[in-house]
């Protein structure tokens, strides 16, 4: 063998092992990001911490996997036309650093697009009343006391969409359906009033087990039945436009359910 062909094979080994570390070291980073990320919620649901904190470490998980990103694209790039392994692990490492990245980076993007509000009905003026989700409230969530005008001006304002609903339907076939169109968004229901009018409902997110109430009111008038909703979140100033999002989902489920 030459001493040619002795320099090239020993210089193509150590870019390719230099590659392999930068791989690997992007797709750890990109690993732990990711635990941190999914810990943030798990970690609140299981009461070992504040949500803020869980919030606070979001943010960390962000710019971390930006920084475990650049690194994965770095041994991608170095990869190319080498191992087809330490090509698979930049690859893999930059997809688990962009994915954890725009968890956070949705999460602010909507924070700031939406109203820092965090209770939405379609009767600003005489809203539904929490019954059954009142008793369930902690000392540290936010009161079911409707806060008022102001608040009602913000909603008008972002989502001038959210009004009551009037149909001819009968109360009864009206509140059965309105029964099936929360149990249809995997909301759980606490509480179904007939006489009332009223069915209380709880949804649950996913990651950091957020609850959030939502009261069905329905009344009969002289324009015919009348149904409407409030939907409230137990904590944060924000409710990220999940509030209105899920009211805007139940009235078009009623209206389906309905009967023609």
């Amino acid at each position: 063998m030459s001493e040619h062909t002795t320099s090239s094979m020993f210089t193509s080994r150590v870019p390719g092992s230099l590659a392999h570390r930068v791989a690997m070291t992007g797709l750890i980073l990109a690993l732990l990001c990711a635990l941190i990320a999914l810990s943030s919620g798990l970690g609140y649901r299981l009461g070992l911490w504040h949500f803020r904190t869980g919030f606070g470490m979001l943010k960390f998980a962000f710019y971390a996997a930006l920084f475990a990103g650049v690194v994965s694209l770095a041994g991608l790039i170095m990869s190319a036309g080498r191992r087809p392994g330490v090509l698979f692990m930049g690859l893999l490492g930059l997809v688990i650093a962009g994915v954890t990245a725009y968890m956070p980076w949705t999460y602010y993007r909507t924070v700031a697009a939406v109203p820092r509000i965090h209770d939405i009905t379609t009767d600003i003026v005489h809203p539904p009343q929490f019954v059954a989700a009142a008793k369930l409230r902690k000392a540290d969530d936010w009161p079911v006391d409707y806060e008022g005008t102001e608040v009602g001006a913000e909603q008008k304002e972002a989502y001038p969409d959210i009004e009551p609903l009037v149909t001819k339907a009968p109360k009864d076939k009206v509140l059965e359906a309105a029964r099936q169109a929360l149990s249809s968004m995997g909301l759980e229901i606490i509480d179904v009033a007939p006489s009332e009018g009223r069915i209380e409902a709880v949804d649950t997110s996913l990651l950091y087990g957020f609850k959030d109430d939502m009261v069905v009111r329905i009344q009969e008038g002289p324009a015919g039945t009348q149904v409407d909703v409030r939907s409230m979140s137990r904590v944060g100033k924000s409710d990220l436009g999940m509030n209105a999002k899920r009211i805007r989902t139940f009235l078009s489920r009623l209206r389906t359910n309905l009967p023609a």
